[in-house]
């Protein structure tokens, strides 16, 4: 089910991908209305009323409580993805300051090393991360870096410190690329997401079975329901891969400051 909610919110803009959603569940939810009235009509009668409304009521408010609950882990996550996506691309522009110190030769191949890298990122990893994929040779290039770090032996005390922050920073750099990496799925199972279209087919089922004098007015209630469900379930959708869809973090980030200067053009 994960991938195919990647494919969807690839395939469709966020507000299409609500609008869908809302569209489709509100079938859903008609659907459910109009199978109990017509197969069991005997179930719906007016001693419902005396308690279903409460019983309802208690239900939604635990889905709400639990969809809302979603949306904000969801979102927390999204927002993790961004900072550890800005913390990488800083950790790049501190070796560039911290490489400035070394000689003309060291600092001009470590300069084309990070600019390779970045040019994978741009080019090859970013459209990967879209499709739940990484690109392999982003993990050369930075690989790459290492060699020339260790043919270079500082002489003077204010070399040897801005070595070591090189090297600190390099692995830093790796470090949050494997976190960025880690945040590229979803974090929501596939048991999760049943559940909440589950719970939102109990809530239109207990709706549809309290009786109603205005038949257009109740089936209209229970599909406002399914809309609001759907919206936030929608919302839920778009955040849950933070590199995928049209809201996503890009990697504008890797070509500002003094990182300008990898800019692909």
């Amino acid at each position: 089910m994960g991938e195919i909610q990647r494919v969807f919110i690839n395939t469709f803009p966020s507000w299409a991908c609500i609008v869908l959603l809302v569209l489709g569940l509100s079938i859903f939810v008609w659907s459910i209305f109009k199978a109990v009235n017509r197969y069991f009509p005997h179930w719906v009668h007016k001693e419902n009323s005396t308690f279903l409304p409460t019983i309802t009521i208690v239900t939604s408010a635990n889905y709400g409580f639990l969809l809302g609950f979603v949306v904000i882990v969801l979102w927390q996550a999204f927002n993790t993805a961004q900072s550890v996506t800005n913390a990488e691309a800083n950790r790049l522009a501190l070796f560039m300051y911290d490489v400035k110190a070394f000689p003309e030769d060291v600092r001009h191949d470590l300069t084309e090393g990070v600019g390779k890298y970045i040019h994978i990122l741009i080019k090859d990893e970013w459209p990967a991360m879209k499709e739940g994929k990484t690109a392999p040779q982003a993990v050369e290039a930075l690989n790459d870096l290492f060699p020339i770090l260790q043919r270079y032996n500082p002489q003077t005390e204010v070399q040897k410190v801005f070595y070591r922050e090189a090297v600190s920073n390099i692995n830093q750099v790796i470090e949050k690329r494997r976190e960025r990496l880690a945040t590229v799925d979803s974090i929501l199972t596939d048991p999760l997401r049943i559940l909440l279209v589950l719970g939102l087919f109990i809530i239109a089922f207990f709706l549809t079975l309290i009786a109603s004098e205005n038949r257009r007015v109740h089936i209209m209630s229970v599909m406002l329901v399914g809309c609001v469900v759907a919206f936030n379930m929608g919302v839920a959708m778009n955040l849950d891969y933070p590199f995928s869809g049209d809201v996503c973090i890009g990697n504008e980030v890797f070509t500002q400051g003094i990182l300008s200067q990898f800019a692909v053009k």
